[in-house]
């Protein structure tokens, strides 16, 4: 295979690792965001406590959890081009 395809799998699984990085690190700060954004057009901009509790959690495990996956391809992604690349110098 070419170089540039190294390359560019490369860059890509080097941007998914680091976005999923910022994605996991400020899920908290993101799902917060969110969870005001929600209450914000709750009838009345209120709701019950334990109602905006659930909702702004769910939004940082669901933040979380793509962050995640983001970072798991990026890292799967990356480990292949450097093996696959390994492979190929060495036959």
């Amino acid at each position: 295979m070419k170089k540039g395809f190294f390359q560019y799998v490369f860059i890509r699984a080097s941007l998914l690792l680091i976005f999923g990085s910022v994605m996991i690190f400020q899920s908290g700060r993101i799902g917060t965001f969110l969870g005001d954004h929600w209450l914000r057009f709750q009838a009345g901009g209120s709701a019950p406590s334990v109602d905006y509790a659930f909702v702004t959690e769910n939004f940082v495990r669901s933040i979380a959890n793509v962050g995640i996956v983001l970072f798991t391809v990026g890292l799967l992604a990356l480990f292949g081009v450097l093996i696959f690349q390994k492979h190929q110098s060495d036959a």
